[in-house]
This record gives C-alpha cells, sequence and structure tokens, in this order.
C-alpha cells in the first residue's frame, strides 16, 4: 500500500496473496501523486540501471528520469525533480512532510522491537480496554503527545489484546501510558485496524487543539 501505485507492477510480482489488491483503496497522500510530473515536484522511484550518466529511475512520468548519481539498482528511493525538459533529471532527497511509512518486522518480543526502533521513542503509548478512559486523561495525554517527538503507540493482535502480549517487566517499563481510546465499545473486542484509526484520530485532534 505504501507503494506508489504507478511502481507497484515493477516492484511487486502477482501472486496468490495480492490477487486482490486492486480492489484497495488510494491512500491519496503526497507519495502518491495524481497530477503530471513538473518541476520542483517530490517523487518516489525506482532505480532501473546505472549508465554512463548516471542512474536510470521510473517516477512515473511518461520517460524515465535521470539522476546524476550511480545508485543501487531496484531500489525505491525518493527523488526532487530539479529539472523537467527534454531530460528529466533528479536528485535524491526527501521533503520535509509526510512522505509514508516504513513497516518493520523483527521476530522479536515487544521490549526489543522497541529499542531496535530508530530514532527510538521518547514517548511509548499502550492501548487497552482494561486502561483509564481517554476522557479521564485528555490533558495528560495532550500535554505527552505535543512534548514528544517521537512516540509509539501499542495495539493488541487480533487473538490477543496488548495486557496478554506483555510478558515481561521489562515491557511493562518501557509503556510511559496506558490509555482506552475506544470507551464504552460495545463490542468484546474492537479489531486492531478499527483501534489504529480510532486512536490516531483522537491523538490528531488532541495534537491540533490549543
Amino acid at each position: 500500500m505504501n507503494t506508489p501505485q504507478y511502481l507497484r507492477k515493477r516492484v511487486f510480482p502477482i501472486t496468490r496473496e495480492l490477487k486482490n489488491v486492486g480492489i484497495l483503496p488510494p491512500l491519496r497522500t503526497p507519495h502518491h501523486p495524481t497530477e503530471e510530473v513538473s518541476e520542483g515536484d517530490y517523487r518516489q522511484g525506482l532505480t532501473l540501471k546505472r549508465t554512463k550518466k548516471g542512474t536510470v529511475v521510473d517516477i512515473g512520468a511518461d520517460r524515465n528520469a535521470l539522476c546524476k548519481e550511480k545508485l543501487s539498482v531496484n531500489k525505491v528511493m525518493s527523488f526532487k525533480v530539479v529539472k523537467f525538459g527534454k531530460e528529466i533529471i533528479i536528485d535524491p532527497d526527501v521533503p520535509d512532510y509526510y512522505w509514508g511509512y516504513k513497516v518493520l518486522s523483527t521476530n522479536k518480543n515487544l521490549y526489543n522491537s522497541i529499542l531496535t526502533l530508530k530514532p527510538g521513542p521518547d514517548l511509548v503509548i499502550g492501548t487497552s480496554r482494561y486502561a483509564p478512559s481517554i476522557t479521564s486523561v485528555l490533558e495528560e495525554v495532550k500535554d505527552r503527545l505535543k512534548g514528544s517527538k517521537h512516540t509509539a503507540i501499542l495495539f493488541g493482535g487480533p487473538y490477543s489484546g496488548l495486557d496478554e502480549l506483555i510478558s515481561g517487566q521489562n515491557e511493562k517499563e518501557i509503556i510511559d501510558l496506558e490509555v482506552n481510546t475506544v470507551p464504552s465499545q460495545g463490542t468484546k473486542t474492537v479489531r486492531t485496524e478499527e483501534a489504529v484509526l480510532a486512536t490516531l484520530s483522537v491523538f490528531n485532534l488532541l495534537l491540533n487543539t490549543e
């Protein structure tokens, strides 16, 4: 989902697991542009091959672009279009606004997984139906969020809540704040994807209020 539409066929081969991926809704995020390429744009591109001039890159335009640096091949990277003419010239660059996400699979326990995050979070929030309701700790959560540069939010899985996944004392101590972001949920469980949307909506509201 994080890969722009114009790169998906090149990056991911057709498999049984992805046969229905076409029905997934588009993200409509800045790194998934729908407009034509123009000078000054930021684009994600797939490095195709090296030449004497540099590296040929697919950025979703009507023709391939050229980066004058010699880069590793078959990698998705971010670029800025510095010249748009007979040739499309691009430089490796990342904008200073939201530019997608990364998926990290560690096969480690919760404590060690958090330790692998770079940069490390300065605030770790756990979500649980057994935690205090968001309405009772609203100001504390708001203050902690606004004072944090890197926040990690922990959710339970489809078969176990966060309380069941936390087994050791180290994991309990690494959580700075626990909160129930879906109070009076009315169901026995809330799906992880539902909890993510609910939690991020509440936190986004808190971050954008005085």
